[in-house]
């Protein structure tokens, strides 16, 4: 055959919407996600406390349900911010314990497999590969923070009237505010550690270790420099003074609430930088 006859064709058919290229990824990341019956459980058993916070609220203005039991007066539980941010931090455990199974394994297998210039060799730059590994743990992790407390929200909005709403909108957007920054932080961190270190059971122990080496060094710092500060390098106390802020719960961590704001956008962001420097299209090997 003639090279004349082997001339290039161009594509003549529809291209994908960048939408759809980047929804690739997380589609076949989501299956092998739920191939493992333990993330399963974990996913399943997170809705526990948001369907028992449905029964209270329902049990509330449904006094009569409670006729032959010890709460025949009505449940002794005020539904306000308190009641959200309680319900959020319990989620907050279960978000933990999905981004330490599912996180470690979105980016160390390509990195590991030398798949990733294959990735952005296609018309996927590296944001959009970023954005798909991203949606991943977002996905699921919306699906267990602010989704289902915004159904418990919406409920109680509809059994109570009045403008029962509209006077707590705060409450919503609290929900929303702290969800996302919980999302991100947890996603992007489990990122990045993937992403550095290549394996998945390290990675697994360096997330554990991040929960317990920065808030021992935070302390030391305390005891040291005889400050206050080092404890916002706990990234479990500066995510008790956020919700602390956005829903007035006691939970006393002793950090100045800008402080825990930055020290969780910081690692967040570091992420981000880690994440630039690791993700690339080919690798020097010295």
């Amino acid at each position: 055959m003639t090279v004349r006859e082997r001339r290039f064709r161009p594509f003549e058919g529809t291209p994908t919407s960048t939408l759809a290229r980047v929804l690739v990824l997380p589609h076949y990341a989501w299956k092998e996600a739920f191939s493992a019956r333990l993330v399963t459980v974990v996913f399943t058993a997170s809705f526990a406390p948001p369907l028992v916070a449905l029964l209270v609220v329902w049990l509330k203005h449904n006094v009569a349900a409670l006729a032959r039991t010890p709460l025949a007066g009505g449940i002794p539980i005020p539904v306000d911010a308190r009641f959200f941010g309680f319900l959020l931090l319990a989620q907050t455990y279960f978000a933990l314990g999905l981004t330490l199974f599912v996180g470690p394994s979105l980016i160390s297998p390509d990195l590991v497999n030398g798949a990733l210039p294959l990735y952005l060799s296609r018309p996927l730059a590296r944001w959009q590969y970023v954005t798909g590994k991203l949606l991943v743990l977002a996905f699921l992790l919306s699906a267990i923070t602010w989704a289902p407390l915004l159904v418990v929200f919406v409920l109680e909005a509809s059994l109570t009237g009045g403008g029962w709403a509209v006077a707590n909108a705060g409450i919503a957007g609290s929900i929303l505010l702290g969800s996302l920054l919980l999302v991100l932080f947890l996603a992007l961190v489990s990122m990045a550690v993937s992403a550095w270190v290549r394996n998945r059971a390290v990675a697994r122990g360096l997330l554990v270790g991040l929960c317990v080496v920065p808030a021992a060094f935070g302390e030391a710092l305390n005891a040291v420099l005889d400050v206050e500060w080092g404890r916002a390098l706990n990234f479990g106390l500066a995510w008790g003074r956020v919700l602390e802020g956005l829903f007035g719960i006691p939970v006393r961590a002793g950090i100045p609430l800008g402080a825990a704001w930055a020290s969780l956008l910081a690692a967040t962001a570091l992420a981000l930088v880690v994440l630039r420097r690791k993700l690339r299209a080919f690798e020097v090997v010295r």
